[in-house]
Order: structure tokens, then sequence, then C-alpha cells
């Protein structure tokens, strides 16, 4: 699902299929941000939302200077990809 113009808390969702039981599909809540940079109350706002939902959150944007699509939790460590 994803949502134009940060309409939404999150701005696309990821929703792993069904694997088998005792099996933990935890969903990708992503946030897309311009220069990755979140306001303190959105973070607040996306850290309690994340038990809410039971997922996991990710901030997305894309690095001017590699022009590259970089991510990052909400505890600011960088994924690799």
């Amino acid at each position: 699902m994803r949502a134009y113009g940060s309409k939404g808390m999150y701005d696309i969702l990821a929703i792993q299929p069904f694997v088998d039981f005792g099996w933990y599909n935890y969903s990708l809540l992503i946030q897309a941000k311009l220069n990755g940079y979140v306001p303190p109350k959105e973070m607040q706002t996306l850290k309690e939302n994340e038990w809410n939902w039971q997922g996991i959150t990710i901030i997305a944007w894309r690095d001017k200077k590699s022009r590259k699509l970089r991510f990052r939790n909400l505890e600011g460590i960088e994924l690799v990809v």
C-alpha cells in the first residue's frame, strides 16, 4: 500500500505473506523523507506506532552526493542494502 504526498503516518507498508505457523512476519513501515530528517514530534509518533502496528519502521531517503537510496531504522542505525 502506498500513501502519496505524506497523507499518512507511513508512505509505504510492505506486508510479508504467510510463511508458516510459529513464524513471525513483521511488516515494514516505511517513511520516505527528502533528506532523511525526521522532526522530534514525528519521530516519537513513529516509535509509539511501531509497537502498535507490530512492524519495523524504516526511514528512506536519497543521498544528495551519491544519489543512492539509503535506509535507517528509528535508532539511527543505517541499513545496508
